[in-house]
C-alpha cells in the first residue's frame, strides 16, 4: 500500500485504532466509543492509508495487529499519554489561576502610581482581573490570613513577614518623609530635617495609634529630644492632609512621591521599612508568578521615578 497525506489525521483517527487493537473487534470498540462501526471502519481506513500499511490482519473473527501495526500502537499509545497528560496539567494550571487577583494597599499609596501598575499588570495577565483593595495595615494583613485577599502589596511596619503563615518577597526600603502644606511658614523651607519638626503638631490616622511605627517614630522623638505632638485623627492619609491646610503642622509618609502638588515633601530618613509583596504559604506555587511580577513592575516603576532603591 503506498503512504499517502497524513496531514489530514486527527486525534480521532489515533483514538480509533488504539480502541480497535484493544478490543479486537469493530462491534466491540464501537460500542465502548459509542460511535457507529461504518465511523470506525472509515477512520481505520484512512489512517492506514495515510500510513501506507495495513495495520490488522484478521484471525477467526478478530482482528490481529499486524507488525507495523504492533509499532504503531506502541508509540501512539505513549503519543496519546503524553498530550493527556498536557491537557490535564493545562487545565489544572488554569484552574488553580485567579480569575480575579485581589491586591491588598495601604491607602497612602499615591493613585498615579497604582494606576500605572494596574494598567502593566493587566497588561502581564489579560486573562485576570486585577482589583486593588485599599485600607489600613492591620486590616490588610487580616484580610490576607482569612483569605479575602490574594498578595499584600505594602510596606511592612509591623513585622507582618515574621508571620509563620506567610511568604514575601521584599522590593524595596523604604524611609520616612514628611508632608506639609507648600504655603506653610514650614513649607517654604527649602529643606525640612527632623530637628525642624520640633514644637508642632504631626496629624496621624487613628488606626496606626498603637502601631509598631508609631512606637518607632516617638522613640526616636525622645532620643533626639523632638518635642513632636500627635494628633490622632479618625482619617486615612489622603483625608488627614486638610488639616495641614489649617494647621502649621505635618504628616509622616513612606513613599517619596505625592500626586497632588500643593504639598511638599521632605525626606527625613532615621527609620526604614521594607515594602513587600506577601502571600499565604498555603497559596504555594498559584501565586508566585503574579508576586514575581508585581515585585519586577515595582522595581522597574521605582528606577524611573527615582524612588527608594530596593
Amino acid at each position: 500500500m503506498k503512504p499517502q497525506n497524513y496531514l489530514g489525521l486527527t486525534l480521532q483517527h489515533f483514538h480509533c485504532f488504539l480502541q480497535i487493537a484493544e478490543w479486537g473487534t469493530m462491534v466491540r470498540a464501537a460500542k465502548e466509543m459509542n460511535v457507529s462501526q461504518p465511523l470506525l471502519s472509515q477512520k481505520l481506513a484512512q489512517l492506514e492509508t495515510g500510513l501506507g500499511c495495513k495495520l490488522f490482519r484478521r484471525y477467526k473473527n478478530t482482528l490481529v495487529l499486524t507488525e507495523a501495526g504492533e509499532r504503531v500502537r506502541r508509540e501512539l499509545t505513549e503519543i496519546m499519554g503524553t498530550i493527556d497528560r498536557l491537557f490535564q496539567e493545562v487545565r489544572s494550571a488554569d484552574s488553580e489561576r485567579p480569575r480575579v487577583l485581589r491586591i491588598g494597599c495601604s491607602n497612602g499609596e499615591e493613585v498615579s502610581r497604582l494606576n500605572t501598575l494596574d494598567l502593566l499588570m493587566q497588561q502581564a495577565f489579560p486573562e485576570t482581573a486585577v482589583d486593588f483593595v485599599f485600607d489600613n495595615r492591620p486590616s490588610l494583613q487580616g484580610k490576607l490570613l482569612s483569605g479575602d485577599l490574594d498578595i499584600l502589596y505594602m510596606t511592612d511596619t509591623e513585622n507582618f513577614i515574621k508571620h509563620k503563615s506567610v511568604n514575601y518577597r521584599k522590593i524595596y526600603q523604604a524611609s520616612l518623609y514628611c508632608i506639609v502644606d507648600g504655603l506653610s511658614p514650614i513649607g517654604k523651607r527649602e529643606r525640612i530635617t527632623w530637628k525642624d519638626l520640633d514644637g508642632l503638631v504631626c496629624f496621624w490616622p487613628m488606626t496606626l495609634k498603637d502601631s509598631l511605627i508609631t512606637r518607632d517614630i516617638q522613640k526616636l522623638l525622645r532620643e533626639r529630644g523632638i518635642d513632636l505632638q500627635f494628633d490622632f485623627r479618625d482619617s486615612d492619609y489622603y483625608t488627614i492632609r486638610k488639616y495641614l491646610k489649617i494647621y502649621n503642622g505635618v504628616t509622616l509618609s513612606l513613599n517619596n512621591a505625592l500626586d497632588d502638588t500643593s504639598f511638599r515633601l521632605h525626606h527625613l530618613g532615621g527609620l526604614s521599612y521594607p515594602c513587600i509583596a506577601a502571600w499565604k504559604k498555603s497559596d504555594g506555587k498559584r501565586l508566585e508568578h503574579y508576586v514575581e511580577r508585581l515585585v519586577s513592575i515595582t522595581r522597574s516603576l521605582n528606577e524611573r521615578s527615582g524612588r527608594d532603591p530596593p
